[in-house]
């Protein structure tokens, strides 16, 4: 080969771009996912940044969160005081998105955090539509001792177990 054959293929090489835009719906990678978010992530043609974390599907997503928050007043002996999102993704399988939670309780017991989520679908028209997951409210928030990340239990940990094509859009 010749150096001239040699400098072509590393100019082609590095022309190869990631691609402006990756379709959730088409199943694509993490890694290109990650290397697109927040701006070129799409989900049939909706832009996922714009719609999870602004307007209208930003009200539906902490609605969901605040009535977590709120049953968990009502479920006796431990009490979801603060919650901080760290968690986006998407199950291609289940068509169905996770926003994830770090959790923090009244308990001052060791075991007292907990990592609350909320489950939605993104319709056809754009619109964020708040998912139960067969769950009753209190089984989204219960103390588990973890926060989203924890080593052996937390939400990521059994998020990643219920829904193992998962891809993850947005770790924090």
């Amino acid at each position: 080969m010749s150096a001239e054959e040699i400098r072509k293929i590393i100019m082609l090489l590095e022309n190869v771009d990631t691609p402006k835009t990756v379709e959730l719906y088409q199943n694509p990678s993490a890694q290109v996912t990650h290397e697109v978010w927040p701006h070129g992530v799409t989900y049939r043609g909706h832009n996922v940044f714009e719609t999870v974390y602004g307007g209208r599907g930003q009200l539906v997503i902490e609605r969901e969160i605040e009535s977590v928050k709120r049953s968990s007043s009502r479920s006796g002996s431990t009490e979801l005081t603060d919650y901080q999102e760290c968690y986006l993704g998407y199950s291609p399988s289940n068509d169905i998105f996770i926003q994830g939670y770090d959790g923090w309780t009244t308990s001052s017991r060791e075991d007292s955090n907990c990592s609350p989520y909320v489950m939605f679908t993104i319709d056809e028209s754009g619109e964020v539509n708040v998912q139960g997951g067969g769950l009753n409210i209190e089984e989204r928030w219960r103390p588990s001792g973890e926060m989203w990340y924890g080593r052996n239990v937390g939400g990521y940990v059994e998020t990643k177990a219920a829904y193992p094509d998962i891809v993850d859009i947005r770790l924090d």
